[in-house]
């Protein structure tokens, strides 16, 4: 095992394919698997967030444009950067997703499988809850952040 070694962050790197092959065999060991499948959870998770922080962000920034407050050229400009950005991070999300099915094969144990769908499934209702907050213009209450952070501050 590799001391002090965040799965998460390894799990980020063997996705994009910046991982050592010390890294890429701990994560394939049968005894990490289940947390390397929660880690790609987690970065599922983590991306999906970022995302709907940013559309929010553009969002609102249009709003601004249509209220006089912003120049419509600087929201042009940061709506650029934001598509180019958005088409990155799909594309290392779908790289996450195809991992994430792979690492889902390899587990054996149907047992461990379920409860990682279950960790997904759930993580996916939260960042839901969290999107249809900001979109609903809904004030979040302690236990919403709570809630988040959950997912979030993994």
């Amino acid at each position: 095992m590799l001391p002090n070694k965040d799965v998460l962050d390894m799990a980020k790197r063997e996705c994009k394919g910046d991982a050592t092959s010390e890294e890429i065999a701990w994560l394939h060991d049968k005894e990490n698997r289940i947390a390397w499948c929660h880690a790609l959870i987690t970065a599922l998770s983590d991306s999906d967030s970022q995302m709907v922080f940013h559309k929010t962000r553009i969002d609102m920034m249009a709003r601004d444009v249509e209220l006089g407050l912003k120049d419509h050229n600087d929201f042009e400009e940061e709506k650029l950067k934001f598509d180019e950005w958005l088409r990155k991070a799909q594309r290392y999300r779908n790289g996450i997703n195809k991992r994430l099915s792979e690492v889902k094969t390899i587990l054996s144990n149907l047992n461990s499988l379920e409860i990682v769908e279950e960790n997904a499934r759930l993580s996916k209702a939260i960042i839901e809850h969290k999107r249809s907050s900001f979109e609903g213009d809904y004030t979040a209450e302690p236990h919403d952040i709570r809630l988040w952070s959950t997912i979030i501050d993994r």
